[in-house]
């Protein structure tokens, strides 16, 4: 769905300059992959780290700059916010099934749906409204980046949970 997306909107917001600055970095990963194999493990492990850390920064100033948007929560709007990721992961998840994907790849493309229609909502709020009306459709993407991957942590907790008592009891948790 998303090369849809950025097929018919994102057309408006990438050009040749973002193209050079996506295409800089690969090239000197597949240039330092070829030549230099030896580090890519350690670059990785560095690479992991400062994305964590970049994460956590950037998600407390966000949360810092935005704060007033946690105060326009509403019962409904949690209810929409979280029913758009879910109902993006069941849906997928069927129609993979009908189209007799492997279960595997179902829950592969339920997940891979379910995430990118969090894109979707930042996509329409940041090219279809002014700021005024983004800051209210705003409250959408937090519940729903929220609480989008609440069925995904119920899901592998349930995973978890059930793999550490068969491993305790002897079983195969398989």
């Amino acid at each position: 769905m998303m090369p849809l997306w950025m097929g018919t909107l994102g057309k408006h917001f990438t050009d040749a300059h973002g193209l050079v600055t996506l295409m800089i970095p690969n090239g000197c990963g597949m240039v330092m992959a070829h030549y230099r194999p030896q580090y890519i493990e350690c670059i990785s492990k560095w690479i992991k780290r400062l994305s964590w850390a970049a994460m956590i920064v950037i998600s407390a100033f966000a949360i810092y700059a935005n704060y007033y948007i946690f105060w326009l929560i509403t019962w409904p709007i949690v209810l929409c916010g979280c029913a758009l990721p879910w109902l993006g992961y069941l849906t997928a998840l069927f129609v993979a099934m009908a189209f007799k994907q492997t279960f595997k790849d179902c829950i592969t493309i339920a997940i891979e749906t379910g995430i990118q229609n969090i894109d979707n909502v930042m996509e329409f709020v940041i090219l279809h409204y002014e700021p005024s009306g983004a800051d209210l459709c705003g409250v959408a993407m937090v519940v729903d980046t929220i609480d989008g991957c609440n069925p995904l942590l119920t899901f592998f907790g349930q995973k978890y949970v059930k793999n550490a008592l068969l491993s305790q009891s002897g079983d195969d948790a398989y």
